[in-house]
């Protein structure tokens, strides 16, 4: 379909902000299934009309607008599902790092707890982001690893330059990041 595991959608003529396709994380779960999970990200906040409309007709403007990328051709649409994630992205404020420290210094005081994500760390993560957070709270949990998840995806940094090795982490390059609203996301599973 396409080799990225996302791709951003920058047409005035599609709705969609985004366009995951899950079998590009970890193909070797599909075996030999043909089929994937693709996910169209619709940024709204819950109070714009895109939040508001019925689950079918999401899932119909999802499938019309993924046949109109050509991304899928002809291959037939099985299933489609919506799910709703209120503020899902952090909306900063000036002065925010500051309050955010003393959080951050709280939290870190609870022996055995792990925050990680955009929830759990207030910050803009993308998926890659949280994976890798979530990769290192593992090692923190079993090897005690000392990794400060806080320090993942900071202000100046952009962690999908960071590749898994077999021997760890290797940080590739860095790059400035923005920050997107609020996101409802049609999944729909092509044949």
């Amino acid at each position: 379909m396409f080799p990225d595991n996302w791709l951003y959608v920058h047409s005035p003529e599609l709705r969609t902000g985004r366009i995951t396709n899950f079998r590009n994380w970890v193909p070797q779960l599909y075996g030999s299934e043909q089929s994937t999970i693709l996910t169209l990200e619709y940024w709204c906040n819950d109070d714009d009309s895109v939040w508001r409309r019925e689950d079918q007709s999401l899932v119909a403007l999802a499938s019309d607008e993924l046949r109109r990328t050509g991304l899928i051709k002809n291959a037939p649409i099985s299933a489609g599902h919506v799910h709703r994630i209120r503020r899902c992205y952090p909306v900063y404020n000036c002065g925010y790092k500051g309050t955010l420290k003393l959080v951050e210094q709280y939290l870190s005081g609870i022996a055995g707890l792990t925050v990680i994500g955009r929830y759990g760390a207030f910050k803009y993560n993308n998926q890659d982001h949280s994976i890798l957070m979530g990769l290192l709270a593992a090692e923190n949990i079993v090897e005690k690893a000392g990794h400060d998840l806080w320090a993942v995806n900071t202000d100046y940094e952009y962690q999908e330059n960071t590749v898994i090795t077999k021997t760890g982490l290797s940080r590739q390059s860095r790059k400035p990041i923005g920050v997107s609203p609020p996101t409802p996301a049609a999944t729909l599973r092509p044949a």
